[in-house]
């Protein structure tokens, strides 16, 4: 049986987590209001082979589950402080989380958008699986 990654959080804390490959040592950062409920979406699309990351789901399909590690980089109580902190830490690893290349090269994270479905039935008509892939597909040009 595969061991899981490490969980190191706690129901409901508040902060920047890292997701880390440690066979490439490529990171995704993320934060959150609610650590553990992200990590358990992320496992779960990672898992299911619908990870909103395509090149996050490609190293995990690539690696496997014993691969990866997650753990909690940073907690604090003020919510407000998540997107500003979420940069600091994004800034402070350098060129490795290879995983955050539409928030490190964009300047703006896409988890907030909001697309039509008439939008993404012409993305999907276009040859493009989710919006993520489009928005990276244009960040890599």
């Amino acid at each position: 049986m595969a061991s899981r990654p490490q969980e190191q959080y706690t129901n409901g804390l508040c902060g920047v987590y890292c997701i880390t490959n440690t066979t490439t040592n490529s990171k995704y950062i993320g934060a959150s209001h609610a650590i553990q409920a992200r990590w358990l979406q992320h496992l779960k699309g990672l898992k299911n082979g619908t990870h909103e990351n395509p090149l996050l789901l490609q190293d995990w399909q690539n690696y496997g589950i014993t691969a990866f590690t997650f753990s909690v980089l940073e907690v604090f109580d003020d919510s407000a402080l998540l997107e500003g902190k979420e940069t600091e830490w994004l800034q402070k690893q350098g060129a490795k989380p290879i995983y955050n290349k539409q928030k490190a090269k964009g300047g703006v994270a896409n988890k907030h958008v909001v697309v039509k479905e008439d939008t993404k039935h012409a993305l999907q008509a276009l040859g493009y699986p989710s919006i993520d892939s489009a928005i990276q597909m244009l960040l890599s040009k």
